[in-house]
């Protein structure tokens, strides 16, 4: 007969060994990775750490009640550690984000059973029978399971880690070599424990005094331990995926060489609804006609119609292997709507006069020098047109201001609506308008002005129910022929003393000037 301190140390021995292993894989993993990963796989460690750790004082202590709370403590770790492993595996093999939502439901049955054991005296669900029984003077605790052991528990606890154990098989088929290695190991490790636990709790390991998954537990442990340092676990892409890949903000698509999507992240399937073995078309015909580069690029993406209409930021870096042979490209997409309707925004801040939504002067006068040098350069015509309307002091002075704006809204769309699409207006100041007509004459500059100003006269501008009618006054130049001779600054003076000929003549009238005269012979620039 076995002495039975003797067989305390035996049984305990495995099980301290494990504790000593997993504190060092925890205390390694809160070392080597973010918070957000050691918190997962250190929940798992914990959970082992309680189960052994209750299960060396359940063997210790001799009473009953001691047996019976410390295996009530093994228990509530065994019942968190199912939803652990599988949280871990789920990052291991880049399903977490897609199964962030169900992990917490994995929760529901796990934290029911712990109410439930550490209910027992009321209830009697999980034991109906508790005692202690003896094996050569070794006091083991000996227990009758009832309906929530065999219904819900067993069955919980082997799905999840079923599961687990599908998702790993799972993922390593689909795995490069160097990951492979990694999730074999994990596969080995929860084979181990999860084989025995199903042999001892259908009677096919003849030990009733002494469950030996914790001990099994050992040799998990060392597995899991190798896979650390031969394969870096915790330093490379499965797990760390959850982070740069699976948590990213930005859409990464991997393609294959047929362009045969690969892989992709959360934040991809939002923004295009795209499986796994599909092509992406509607991107790839944005970036270039029927290939893909074989080096880095960029490309502007557009995805959406109408008001979902989304703009992307498109970084594609090709995918070689150790030889330079192409193998695929992945595809950063970065939504950058928000930015270009800023810049937009901005744009129009710095271009459009807020009242009348036509070109401020700045940005009129940034036109005019571009037109101004290409007439130089192609020897074209270009001609400016002045307009201010007439006697407009009297409308702010009798309606208000708002008013005044919103006739000079009014006739500013007048005017852009009957201009041609290569014609500029902008408003120069107050009630002013300048309009840049290019390849234009004079005579044809006196035109479109004497239809302008027709139509300004006939229109009635209705505020709050007033009815508000206004006439302008326009002033035509052309530039002259020897273009080397004038200004801008000349160009602008004959079209502002046309308008001031057009107002000493009576108003609602159109004026021009034959000629900008040369230096030193009238008009001064």
């Amino acid at each position: 007969m076995i002495n039975p301190q003797l067989m305390t140390i035996i049984l305990i021995l495995p099980l301290l060994l494990n504790l000593v292993l997993l504190a060092s894989l925890m205390a390694y993993a809160v070392r080597q990775r973010s918070p957000k990963v050691a918190r997962h796989f250190a929940g798992v460690c914990l959970c082992l750490v309680v189960w052994n750790a209750g299960f060396v004082v359940e063997i210790l202590v001799p009473s009953l009640g001691g047996k019976l709370l410390f295996s009530n403590i093994s228990l509530t770790a065994i019942n968190l550690l199912s939803p652990a492993w599988f949280a871990l595996v789920a990052m291991h093999s880049g399903l977490y984000a897609r199964l962030k939502q169900f992990l917490w439901l994995t929760l529901a049955l796990p934290c029911t059973t712990i109410l439930i054991i550490w209910t027992n005296d009321l209830n009697r669900l999980f034991r109906t029978v508790s005692t202690l029984s003896n094996y050569g003077g070794y006091l083991y605790l000996d227990s009758l399971y009832g309906p929530w052991y065999y219904w819900i528990y067993l069955p919980t606890t082997y799905f999840l880690l079923g599961l687990s154990l599908l998702a790993l098989i799972f993922s390593f088929f689909r795995q490069q070599a160097i990951y492979r290695n990694q999730t074999g190991a994990m596969i080995i490790s929860l084979i181990i424990p999860y084989g025995v636990s199903m042999a001892t709790t259908y009677g096919l390991i003849p030990l009733p005094y002494y469950d030996l998954t914790p001990s099994m537990l050992t040799l998990s442990c060392i597995v899991i331990a190798y896979s650390f340092f031969r394969f870096q676990f915790l330093r490379v892409v499965p797990l760390a995926r959850d982070i740069i890949f699976e948590q990213m903000a930005d859409g990464v698509f991997v393609l294959d060489k047929h362009h045969k999507l690969v892989d992709l992240n959360p934040a991809a399937l939002e923004i295009i609804n795209l499986r796994i073995g599909e092509t992406a078309h509607n991107i790839l015909a944005q970036i270039k006609p029927g290939q893909m580069p074989e080096s880095d690029s960029q490309a502007q993406i557009t995805i959406g119609q109408g008001e979902d209409q989304r703009q992307y930021h498109a970084r594609i870096t090709a995918v070689r292997d150790e030889d330079s042979n192409l193998l695929g490209w992945a595809m950063l997409l970065r939504d950058n709507t928000e930015n270009l309707r800023l810049m937009e925004q901005l744009q129009y801040m710095a271009t459009i006069d807020a009242v009348t939504d036509v070109c401020n002067r700045r940005y009129l006068m940034q036109i005019l020098n571009d037109e101004w040098a290409r007439a130089r350069r192609y020897d074209s015509m270009m001609a400016l047109v002045m307009m201010d309307l007439d006697n407009f002091k009297l409308v702010n002075d009798t309606h208000g201001h708002l008013a005044g704006d919103a006739v000079l809204k009014e006739v500013a769309q007048i005017c852009k609506r009957n201009l041609r699409d290569v014609d500029r207006i902008g408003r120069f100041g107050g009630e002013e308008f300048t309009m840049l007509l290019p390849e234009t004459d004079l005579h044809g500059a006196r035109i479109t002005a004497e239809r302008l100003r027709r139509l300004i006269a006939e229109k009635i501008v209705f505020y709050h129910g007033v009815e508000i009618r206004v006439t302008a006054s326009f002033g035509v130049a052309e530039l002259p022929p020897d273009k080397e001779a004038t200004s801008i600054t000349r160009f602008l003076k004959a079209a502002d003393d046309a308008l001031y000929v057009a107002k000493r003549a009576g108003r609602n009238r159109v004026a021009a000037l034959d000629d900008i005269e040369p230096p030193g012979t009238g008009i001064q620039g």
